[in-house]
């Protein structure tokens, strides 16, 4: 009686547990779509590396979104349409004042001519890259404009066959120059093919790759080849960049993202000179030979310039304009990078706050941006003619400004001085 009654109690038991089973199996049949959803999902947004050559053995490259700026086409059969390309696509010392007369603003490490949809960088005589955004009018190569779609863009290159593949730009390469063509920014960016020989380069990247002494060989490089594009260091981070060469040089702290060393990019035609340089039989080779093209990289930098600045301004109010700073602590002065931002009116490019592009204290009201520097003064800045007036000299700190109104200025945590 005993035993039947333990029986029927492990066969119910049992019932349960396959019970219990089946239904979970259930719950997992009826969610794995969504399952599978979310981790594709998960997948496309996670930025997709290049992998490196097998034959660069342990230099493993990791590389952000490479999707992100689509193809790269090579087309030496260009209608040059604007006389910027014609000029400076052949001669990066091209003066360009030629054509469009003196800049008239600057943006951060840019010459801008506002009103003309021009910026541009130049480094010792030679312009490394001009970027047309979508205030430039006029056609710039093939008819192609800054305000075309993706669409149009690859019509008028008479490439209807190459895959959008998710990315916001296109590039056009040439004997001379690249073209990017950023559709999703409305902006277009020139680099010019500056050099061309590199065996003194291959020579000094030889002596720095045993020695390791960048202090010592990164100056004899940039003493030689003058028209980098990035050249950024302090005492424990250097950034050192040619977009066209495919030649770059990154050495920075571990949380710091990109591949540290010497990199060597697709778009370098001595790649294999410097890939013979790699001691195959040392794991900790500081040169990487790199799956993509630095120029798609650059541009990716450039485009992100401004979105960058709008997404951190010292002031949300809604205002027709703002500005974006650097907080920078212990340092000379309170704020670098300041760069007044158009809300409004996008016809005018963002543009530095003064020649320095830095400042103590920084207010804004509804009409004005007043800045202070201290051992100098407190100025007004009319935002939209840029006219600017020293308003007080001061001798001293001037750590913030709280108000202006009434020929008044409140600074300094209450002080108040008139003008």
């Amino acid at each position: 009686m005993k035993n039947n009654r333990r029986n029927k109690i492990e066969e119910k038991q049992r019932n349960t547990i396959i019970l219990i089973i089946a239904i979970v199996l259930l719950i997992i049949i009826f969610l794995s779509p969504y399952l599978l959803k979310s981790k594709k999902e998960a997948e496309k947004a996670t930025p997709e590396y290049s992998t490196p050559p097998t034959s660069t053995g342990n230099n493993e490259i990791r590389e952000d979104k490479k999707y992100y700026l689509g193809k790269i086409i090579k087309e030496n059969n260009i209608v040059e349409n604007s006389i910027i390309v014609k000029n400076i696509g052949k001669d990066p010392g091209y003066d360009i004042t030629n054509i469009l007369g003196e800049p008239n603003a600057k943006f951060l490490d840019e010459e801008v001519y506002q009103g003309k949809g021009i910026r541009f960088k130049k480094s010792f005589g030679n312009i490394v890259y001009l970027v047309f955004t979508q205030n430039y009018q006029d056609e710039i190569i093939n008819g192609i404009k800054t305000t075309d779609s993706y669409n149009d863009i690859i019509m008028k290159l008479g490439k209807s066959n190459i895959e959008k593949n998710g990315g916001e730009a296109i590039t056009v390469e040439t004997e001379n120059y690249y073209i990017t063509f950023g559709y999703a920014q409305k902006e277009a960016i020139l680099f010019p093919k500056i050099i061309k020989d590199q065996k003194n380069l291959i020579e000094i990247v030889k002596e720095l790759s045993i020695t390791r002494n960048f202090a010592k060989y990164v100056p004899m490089i940039t003493d030689k080849y003058k028209s980098y594009s990035t050249y950024d260091y302090n005492s424990d981070f250097l950034n050192l960049s040619y977009p066209t060469l495919g030649f770059e040089i990154l050495v920075a702290g571990g949380d710091y993202p990109g591949k540290k060393g010497i990199n060597i990019y697709n778009n370098n035609e001595s790649k294999n000179e410097y890939y013979n340089l790699i001691d195959k039989t040392n794991n900790n080779n500081i040169i990487n030979i790199i799956d993509d093209n630095l120029v798609r990289k650059e541009a990716r930098n450039i485009f992100s310039k401004k979105n960058i600045l709008y997404d951190t301004p010292l002031n949300q109010d809604d205002k027709y304009f703002t500005v974006s700073a650097s907080e920078v602590g212990g340092q000379s002065v309170k704020y670098t990078n300041c760069v007044v931002l158009p809300l409004e009116d996008k016809s005018i490019e963002p543009y530095n706050l003064n020649d320095s592009a830095s400042a103590d204290a920084i207010y804004l009201n509804d009409h004005y941006i007043y800045y202070g520097i201290s051992n100098n003064g407190i100025y007004k800045l009319d935002p939209k003619t840029k006219e600017r007036t020293l308003l007080t000299k001061i001798k001293g700190n001037i750590s913030s400004i709280e108000n202006v109104i009434k020929g008044e200025i409140v600074y300094n945590n209450g002080q108040i001085i008139n003008y």
